[in-house]
C-alpha cells in the first residue's frame, strides 16, 4: 500500500536512518496523528541531526543534561553514548508511550532519569530529582503549537534551571521559538542543518 512505502523509504531519505528504527517511525507517526500538539515531528530526529545537535555539548567533562520532549530517546541516546560515567541525563517527556519507549531504552543505564511530565513544570521536576542546576538543556518540543504564556514558561524555566554559563539548546522545525529565546537569553546563536528532511534548525542560547 502507499502508506507502507512511505515507512519503508523514509528511513533511507533521512539522513542516513535505516530499520531496524521502523518501529520507532511507526510509533512516532502515529502519535502526531493522535496529538500534533505534543509530537513535535511525524518522524524521530535523524542520525544527522542528531549528531548535530550533540556536536554543540562539550563531553569533555562531567554534566548534567536535561531534555524536554525526547520521545523515544534518538538524541538522548547520542548524549548518553557521549557522557562520562559521573554526568547525568534528566529526561521530561509527557507522552505515556514514549516514557515506555525511553524506559525500555535506558533499562540498564543508571546516569539515565526520566519522568513523566511537561517542560514548562520543569523547575518542580527537577527539584525533585535534587539536581541544583544543569549544563545542558535540550528541547525538540512543538512550540509553534503553544500558546503565548506556555512558550514563555518553557523558555524562563529552562534559564532558571541553566547553570551560569549552560546551554540551552533548542531544535525545532520552525522558529516560533527564536524570539522567546532572544528575550531572555543575551547570547542566541542561529544554524540549519540541510541534510535533515525537513531542515531542522538548531538554536543555542547561552545563560552568561
Amino acid at each position: 500500500s502507499h502508506g507502507a512505502y512511505t515507512f519503508c523509504t523514509l528511513p533511507d531519505r533521512l539522513g542516513g536512518i535505516k530499520p531496524p528504527m521502523l518501529k520507532e517511525y511507526i510509533q512516532f507517526f502515529l502519535n502526531f496523528l493522535k496529538n500534533a500538539k505534543q509530537t513535535a515531528s511525524v518522524i524521530p530526529t535523524s542520525n544527522i541531526a542528531t549528531k548535530k545537535v550533540c556536536d554543540e555539548i562539550d563531553f569533555s567533562r562531567p554534566v548534567v543534561v536535561i531534555e524536554f520532549g525526547p520521545g523515544t530517546g534518538n538524541v538522548a541516546e547520542e548524549v548518553a553514548k557521549r557522557m562520562s560515567p559521573t554526568s547525568r541525563l534528566l529526561l521530561i517527556e509527557a507522552n505515556p508511550e514514549f516514557i515506555v519507549a525511553l524506559q525500555e531504552k535506558f533499562a540498564h543505564d543508571e546516569r539515565v532519569e526520566i519522568v513523566e511530565g511537561f517542560a514548562q513544570d520543569a523547575e518542580e521536576i527537577v527539584k525533585r530529582f535534587s539536581i541544583e542546576g544543569a549544563d545542558i538543556i535540550l528541547a525538540n518540543i512543538p512550540f509553534t503549537f503553544f500558546d503565548e504564556p506556555t512558550r514563555k514558561n518553557i523558555v524562563r524555566a529552562a534559564k532558571s534551571i541553566l547553570k551560569s554559563g549552560g546551554i540551552f539548546i533548542a531544535f525545532p522545525f520552525t522558529t516560533t521559538i527564536r524570539p522567546y529565546l532572544q528575550e531572555a537569553f543575551s547570547q542566541v546563536i542561529e544554524k540549519t542543518t540541510w541534510q535533515n528532511m525537513p531542515p531542522l534548525r538548531v538554536f543555542v542560547a547561552k545563560k552568561e
